[in-house]
């Protein structure tokens, strides 16, 4: 169980590292791992990395290659101007 962790900074002349009392808790479950925070911990950041750890879990078993994704994203873009223009009435 993880009860302390580090945060390191990197300064021009070295790397170093500040050690956190107790900020977080994880604890395995079976197939689950269970994060603890305490209560004063900002939710925006805590949110931050569950979207990241969400996106993770979600593309884990994806086979998509970097051109696959290139060209998904073209087809989601093409005409996406002339759409709009034509939603908002700038076509005349």
């Amino acid at each position: 169980m993880l009860t302390h962790w580090f945060q390191f900074i990197t300064l021009g002349f070295g790397l170093f590292f500040i050690k956190f009392e107790k900020k977080m808790k994880v604890e395995r479950y079976n197939d689950e791992i269970l994060v603890r925070f305490k209560a004063g911990t900002k939710t925006t950041r805590i949110q931050t990395i569950l979207d990241y750890l969400r996106y993770e879990e979600l593309t884990s078993k994806s086979t998509a290659t970097e051109k696959d994704v290139d060209n998904l994203v073209k087809l989601a873009k093409s005409g996406r101007w002339e759409r709009a223009k034509k939603e908002l009435g700038l076509n005349d």
